[in-house]
């Protein structure tokens, strides 16, 4: 090989290394399918001042467009018991039939209706022929008592015919009454969410009117990590399923598992929210799905002892998850540092607000949901005093933040507020399934 050979081969290898060197560039900094942060409430401690530390621990989906996303599984699961009757089966109908019309053709629905028995009605199918499937939905009729469980179930069943980690699988679950056939405790179905769950199929619960059991609907869905919803009035189920067809068809991501490593000699005391499980130094957990441009998070608190260390790594975590856009397995990381500083001033200047705010979101429904165990053991005042305090405390730590954090909190506190003047009112059902069900989905907390 002569010199020019030599001098051209070189310049190819150059040049390749240079291309390779570019690639491994690009892919370092292309924004993953889900995204981890994790931020402390202060980013400047107090040198040599032991403090409670809160962490938000965020999970956001990117990569879904109209053009590009996971195929849809879902299994529409509607109560026709007696109570159903008139407006309500009207309005259920024609939330189901505009949720169809509005899913992709090469999308898999299926029907199961329940009164005293279970019934599929349109077996798992893709949604080519949308008029043969609205005549079907359209001839449904209200009668007799509610097999809820049963009815989930088979819902299942058709979601596991087209089952794949590749598309999104939720089951939707309409009811307006009690579960009063088959297992019927908010521990059986909260069991069931949790099994669905874990087979990758999420469960979202719409419960119409005032008569429905909201203890149970909401566990189902918390367990099955879906959405909790009430329906006051019939014409109100448009929008629940729309929200539905939204988040459904936005799923980035599946069959997350979150792992925090804690530094030694911080101490993780709990997750707000009891939404995660403590071992030691390491705290876990799990989600079935992450959405496009929605934000899922949680709140751990750390106990952190006094240091005068300048700089330091207190939490590093990993997120493992599906993603349904690269169709791969795939592993996202974070760390969280704080340093220290003897300036008051400085360690006030790092206040993280968003942190803060979301933290005191989750400590006031968690106090929400205390107020309602003890109103429903007959504690009224005690109930009352939880939520007068409740109140106030949101008011004083709102007005330490932002305008733009003010609004919703004081929101919050002003709710409390009324919650407690009426928890011995005529309208205390409904009070109660609002305060149920707004404080079960701030613990959820996702947020776009």
């Amino acid at each position: 090989m002569n010199w020019n050979h030599r001098l051209a081969l070189l310049v190819l290898c150059l040049l390749w290394a240079g291309i390779a060197s570019a690639a491994d560039r690009i892919t370092s900094t292309t924004r993953p399918t889900v995204e981890l942060t994790l931020e402390p409430a202060h980013e400047i401690l107090k040198t040599d001042e032991a403090r409670t530390l809160y962490l938000k621990v965020g999970l956001k989906g990117h990569g879904a467009t109209d053009k590009k996303r996971a195929p849809v599984n879902v299994a529409l699961v509607l109560d026709r018991s007696g109570s159903m009757q008139g407006e309500k089966i009207r309005h259920a109908k024609e939330a189901a039939i505009m949720f169809i019309d509005r899913l992709a053709d090469e999308d898999i629905v299926s029907v199961v209706t329940y009164d005293s028995t279970v019934h599929v009605l349109v077996p798992a199918t893709r949604c080519t022929d949308k008029e043969y499937l609205r005549q079907l939905i359209g001839g449904i009729e209200a009668g007799g008592n509610t097999a809820l469980y049963g009815g989930v179930a088979k819902g299942a069943a058709e979601i596991r015919k087209f089952h794949s980690k590749e598309s999104a699988n939720r089951i939707i679950l309409l009811s307006d009454g009690l579960a009063n056939v088959g297992p019927s405790s908010s521990e059986e179905l909260a069991t069931l969410g949790v099994s669905l769950a874990k087979e990758g199929i999420s469960i979202s619960t719409i419960g119409l009117g005032l008569d429905y059991n909201e203890d149970l609907m909401n566990k189902l869905a918390m367990a099955g990590d879906g959405n909790p919803a009430f329906a006051e009035k019939p014409s109100d189920l448009a929008n629940f399923f729309d929200r539905e067809l939204r988040s459904v068809t936005e799923i980035v991501a599946t069959d997350l598992a979150i792992k925090l490593r804690v530094a030694d000699g911080i101490r993780p005391v709990r997750v707000l929210g009891d939404r995660g499980d403590v071992h030691g130094q390491t705290v876990t957990f799990r989600l079935n799905q992450v959405y496009h441009d929605w934000e899922n998070y949680f709140i751990v608190e750390l106990d952190v002892p006094a240091t005068h260390e300048a700089r330091k790594e207190i939490v590093h975590g990993t997120a493992q998850y599906h993603d349904l856009i690269g169709r791969r397995e795939a592993q996202t990381e974070a760390r969280a540092v704080v340093r220290t500083s003897a300036s008051v001033e400085e360690v006030e200047k790092s206040r993280n607000d968003r942190v803060v705010a979301a933290a005191i979101l989750l400590v006031a429904a968690e106090r929400t949901v205390e107020a309602v165990k003890l109103r429903d053991e007959g504690n009224i005042e005690q109930a009352r005093q939880v939520l007068v305090k409740n109140a106030d405390w949101v008011a004083t730590n709102a007005a330490q933040l932002p305008a733009e954090f003010q609004i919703q909190l004081q929101s919050v506190g002003e709710r409390s507020a009324v919650d407690a003047q009426n928890l011995d009112a005529e309208n205390y059902q409904r009070q109660r399934k609002v305060m149920q069900t707004e404080s079960q989905g701030s613990l959820w907390n996702v947020k776009q």
